[in-house]
């Protein structure tokens, strides 16, 4: 036999290519397995909602260790949310969904958010991460930049929609966030927040604009539960909210160009 054979018909290089590609398919399957920890299972459309898993199924349980000494598991149990603020457009499962309400707060397309935590960022000093500057007071304006604060917010449609009373700073980053707006509300003032790229600031006017949504629309934004912090959650909604603006806004933009 020849130099590496072990049979007749088997030689080294066969056994290493069956066992590169055992090892292989063996990867793939625990990377298939590890994957469905979040997100699965999956679950039907219609009005009787099943629970679909595939292959590989679901892996054993791990507990994970998080900074602030809680711990989490997964694959967990959880509860299915119902969509309630879309309707299928069609008579089948898997139709496009159809706002029946304020296509922004509809939870679904771009304007759709993750149920995460409901909690704050927090830095690695155990401190809150994303604040106003009302109460990061160790930071400030560069006195080179402009200061929004006071100036009037422009909507899409070029109206004024509120006023600037703070700006929302990330202590880790040291960036701006967002921006908090003064919004009248019939006779009284709610305030809500819209994320920092989405706005523009227009330095001669003393104005910032954003192109997301009309100024009639501030009136609806989701707001914070504390006044001085925002959680994960929250941050998804009011991105979701401001973001699907530019698709959702108005009857006009749902619809394509060509």
């Amino acid at each position: 036999m020849d130099i590496g054979a072990l049979t007749p018909h088997v030689d080294v290089a066969l056994v290493t290519l069956y066992a590169f590609w055992a090892f292989f398919a063996l990867l793939i399957y625990y990377l298939r397995s590890e994957d469905k920890r979040e997100g699965y299972p999956l679950v039907t459309d219609g009005p009787n909602p099943e629970r679909v898993i595939g292959f590989p199924p679901l892996p054993e349980p791990k507990t994970f260790l998080l900074r602030d000494g809680s711990v989490r598991t997964a694959p967990r149990a959880e509860e299915l949310v119902p969509v309630t603020g879309a309707t299928p457009a069609y008579k089948f499962d898997g139709a496009p969904l159809v706002p029946t309400g304020n296509p922004l707060l509809s939870g679904i397309g771009p304007a759709a958010w993750a149920e995460r935590i409901d909690a704050p960022d927090i830095d690695g000093e155990g401190h809150v991460r994303i604040v106003p500057l009302r109460v990061a007071k160790d930071l400030s304006v560069e006195s080179e930049d402009p200061d929004p604060r006071g100036w009037e917010i422009l909507g899409a449609d070029d109206k004024v929609a509120g006023t600037v009373s703070d700006l929302w700073v990330d202590r880790g980053d040291l960036l701006v966030r967002y921006y908090e707006i003064a919004v009248r509300a019939g006779n009284s003032t709610r305030t809500v927040l819209i994320p920092n790229a989405l706005v523009k600031v227009l330095t001669e006017e003393k104005k910032v604009r954003t192109g997301s949504v009309p100024a009639a629309l501030f009136a609806s934004a989701p707001t914070i539960a504390n006044p001085d912090r925002i959680t994960f959650r929250e941050e998804d909604r009011v991105s979701a909210y401001f973001g699907g603006g530019y698709l959702l806004a108005t009857p006009e933009r749902t619809e394509s160009w060509l």
